[in-house]
């Protein structure tokens, strides 16, 4: 899959972004790729692309892409 053509092409080769993996890693970029902010944050669409804060719908449990200000903003909303 994307793990052994990552491998196979170091610099990403047309693979643009990072791959997201089901352990604490979160995702895994190519290794000599530089960070290219392909995703986008669900609540203020800044370019962002890090799912390390596991953040999940309430509802649905499916994984949300939030920025730090977002996370606060809906942190806060809980209160």
């Amino acid at each position: 899959g994307i793990q052994l053509y990552l491998e196979a092409f170091p610099d990403g080769g047309f693979f643009k972004g990072k791959n997201f993996v089901y352990d604490s890693r979160a995702s895994v970029p190519p290794a000599e790729q530089p960070p290219s902010g392909v995703g986008r944050c669900m609540g203020c669409a800044c370019p962002y692309d890090d799912y390390g804060p596991r953040v999940r719908c309430n509802h649905c449990r499916l994984l949300l892409l939030l920025c730090p200000r977002c996370i606060e903003r809906v942190e806060g909303e809980g209160d």
